[in-house]
């Protein structure tokens, strides 16, 4: 289980969240409202002004270092920009979570031709990053945030690049992932595109985190800041993976 409390950092303001293991979370809100801060501060990487966050009562920017390495281990991530290295062919980088996580090289040459097939990427395994499309792209950042099967994924606009049919793909391997209880969190401007993933849809704004049924006030500092609060149905040792 992961809680918010009270964070503050950026356009956020004293967002208080809950998120249990195996669910999915639709974040939805314009340009500069905190959706992608939000993603990096539940994920460990960046640290907010203000507030906590606990992962299974662990304090995540209080813990050690090697504490925080080996929950971000546990995560996988398709970044806005992508964050994929121009002089790595696309295999490389595909299979960079496994060599973090030290799989033996036949696994991650196994797995990773596995989800090149899946996602169309056969073709162009030995290409360079920087010689694809941005389509392909998405999609190898996609495969890189999958391949270590993450029981936390984070997916910021993962469909920009992707047509419709190329959409349509992730979304069926996304499905499958949270019908294997991996928990998720999806920022985008088109919650619409992920109807089929049944996801809990919260709206950001003003820096407020909200249920789309309640009135999310437009002025910062307002005295009547609503928190949202979902119960827990199972607890999962996030911190206990090496």
């Amino acid at each position: 289980m992961i809680i918010l409390k009270n964070i503050t950092h950026g356009p956020l303001s004293d967002v208080s969240l809950q998120i249990n293991p195996g669910e999915t979370l639709c974040l939805t809100g314009g340009s500069g409202e905190g959706m992608t801060t939000l993603l990096h501060i539940i994920q460990g990487a960046l640290k907010p002004k203000q507030g906590s966050v606990t992962v299974d009562s662990v304090d995540l920017h209080a813990a050690p270092a090697p504490v925080i390495q080996m929950y971000r281990k546990r995560t996988g991530f398709v970044h806005h920009d992508l964050m994929l290295d121009p002089l790595m062919t696309v295999a490389e980088s595909i299979a960079v979570p496994l060599e973090i996580v030290g799989t033996e090289e036949e696994t991650r040459m196994m797995k990773g031709e596995a989800l090149m097939v899946r996602l169309g990427l056969t073709a162009i395994g030995h290409r360079l990053v920087q010689d694809i499309s941005p389509s392909q792209k998405q999609m190898t950042a996609i495969a890189r945030a999958v391949i270590h099967e993450p029981l936390l994924l984070f997916l910021d606009e993962p469909l920009t690049h992707l047509d419709e049919t190329q959409a349509l793909t992730v979304l069926q391997l996304l499905q499958e992932l949270t019908e294997g209880q991996r928990t998720m969190v999806i920022a985008t401007k088109t919650p619409h595109r992920f109807g089929n993933l049944k996801p809990q849809a919260y709206s950001v704004s003003d820096g407020i985190v909200a249920k789309p049924s309640q009135k999310i006030p437009h002025a910062k500092g307002s005295t009547d800041t609503p928190k949202v609060t979902v119960k827990a149905k199972k607890k999962v040792k996030v911190t206990g993976v090496r």
